[in-house]
């Protein structure tokens, strides 16, 4: 299978994606330190690209949610007040309070995934030079 497929089909992370892909491209340039350089620089502006759009997204979303939460919110407020004749104008705060804190843990969430994107995209960290020497 392609990397892409694999990636897709859940078969490989971020992180292996991008290491299959420098591999591959190391074996294409071999012996030509250009070459190196030029695709090192390639794949780094790809994972640069890749975590600009995560950003991108996750500020998207916290841009929808506000004004999505308020629509919401009032919009339930409205159709309960309608269906009980008034009655349940007592606990708006409380149904409110619930959407904000619904709108909170999604934004939480959304927040955590684009970390846990980015974190995906970042170099893996290189052994110490005492374990290795060791192992």
């Amino acid at each position: 299978m392609s990397i892409l497929s694999d990636l897709r089909a859940g078969k490989i992370t971020w992180s292996q994606a991008a290491a299959e892909v420098v591999a591959w491209g190391e074996k294409i340039v071999t012996g030509d330190p250009t070459l190196t350089a030029a695709v090192g620089a390639v794949v780094s502006d790809v994972k640069q690209a890749a975590s600009i759009a995560v950003d991108d997204a996750d500020a998207a979303f916290a841009k929808f949610i506000g004004p999505a939460t308020a629509t919401l919110e009032t919009g339930l407020d409205t159709a309960l007040a309608g269906y009980t004749h008034g009655l349940s104008l007592t606990f708006n705060p409380l149904i409110n309070d619930t959407i904000d804190k619904i709108a909170a843990a999604a934004t939480a969430e959304a927040n955590a995934w684009a970390l846990k994107a980015k974190a995906a995209l970042a170099p893996a960290a290189a052994a110490p030079a005492a374990a290795t020497a060791a192992g």
